[in-house]
């Protein structure tokens, strides 16, 4: 069952501008995107606005920008965001096996929460791709049908 959030606009500049402090910290200490991108601003802020979402929706509180490279967890869990309605959640070959990753999509008032995947069921071999036809797999991309309902999370 995919959870419906709606937010106000004021909440969505709070969030987006913890995405741009994220983004800022990484640029003053040199840090370089792990994947190549060169630009990726929207990407935190993208991130930042759905770890905020995911904590309104499993119910814990949100700290903010936190710090770079999965030291921000929500509640303890992984957040994927996407402004793709229809976006897999993407989880990397050294994601860690036993974190349990939550997909938010949309924006930027209205999103969606289609659910979680624990790593290592994540990690099939159906779920290897190339998306970009690279020639070159990177990651797995799980299907939204593939994951469990955010209500198993939630109490």
């Amino acid at each position: 069952m995919v959870v419906q959030v709606e937010i106000s606009e004021l909440e969505y500049k709070w969030a987006s501008y913890a995405g741009i402090l994220r983004n800022e910290d990484s640029i003053q200490k040199g840090r370089r995107h792990a994947y190549g991108l060169t630009n990726y601003t929207d990407e935190n802020v993208v991130g930042a606005v759905g770890e905020f979402i995911a904590s309104l929706v499993i119910g814990v509180p949100w700290r903010g920008p936190g710090t770079f490279q999965g030291e921000d967890l929500v509640g303890g869990y992984q957040v994927r965001a996407s402004k793709r309605l229809n976006a897999d959640l993407t989880i990397r070959p050294k994601d860690p096996n036993d974190a349990i990753y939550i997909l938010v999509v949309g924006g930027p008032l209205k999103w969606q929460v289609p659910g979680w995947i624990l790593g290592k069921d994540g990690k099939q071999k159906e779920f290897w791709d190339d998306p970009t036809y690279s020639g070159r797999p990177s990651a797995y991309f799980v299907p939204q049908l593939a994951l469990k309902s955010i209500k198993d999370l939630t109490k």
